[in-house]
């Protein structure tokens, strides 16, 4: 069982979000799995009805397997900046640099994709979506299980 919520949660405070949850329980309200065959990739979205959304990367091939980027949000509020000489500040996409075996979070309002994967390989990506929940709405078993004994309708 994988325990997201102090993980998440410690995220959205060091990134000046605050306590996004208010101390709720989180949950991954959706997962699915991504294969990016030769010549795949994923189009440029956000993820709607979520806080923070994450991407594990399973299995990357070696060369040009189609990196993750990100997209500025300050994009439609730079139309009238002139840069000099090109800066990581002025960029409207930026490509992450991913490594196999390792979890990436953002929020899910953060517009993102991948580039084509050029490799003879797959690329192997879980993501998922997580969303605050009442402890009301989950199993008593399952919030004891979780955050131990005293949490139960808290």
């Amino acid at each position: 069982f994988f325990q997201a919520d102090d993980g998440i949660r410690d995220f959205c405070l060091s990134r000046g979000l605050g306590d996004v949850y208010k101390r709720q329980p989180i949950v991954i309200s959706g997962s699915w799995f991504n294969i990016l065959p030769k010549g795949g990739r994923t189009e440029r979205h956000r993820h709607e009805s979520s806080v923070i959304s994450g991407a594990f990367y399973l299995d990357l091939p070696e060369g040009d397997f189609g990196k993750f980027f990100v997209v500025s949000p300050l994009q439609p509020y730079m139309m009238c900046v002139h840069n000099v000489r090109e800066t990581p500040y002025g960029q409207y996409f930026y490509d992450v640099p991913i490594k196999e075996k390792h979890l990436y979070l953002f929020p899910s309002w953060l517009e993102h994709g991948s580039r084509t994967n050029n490799t003879e390989h797959d690329r192997w990506t879980v993501s998922f979506n997580t969303s605050a929940c009442s402890q009301e709405m989950l199993d008593p078993n399952f919030v004891e299980s979780v955050w131990g004994k005293g949490h139960e309708g808290s």
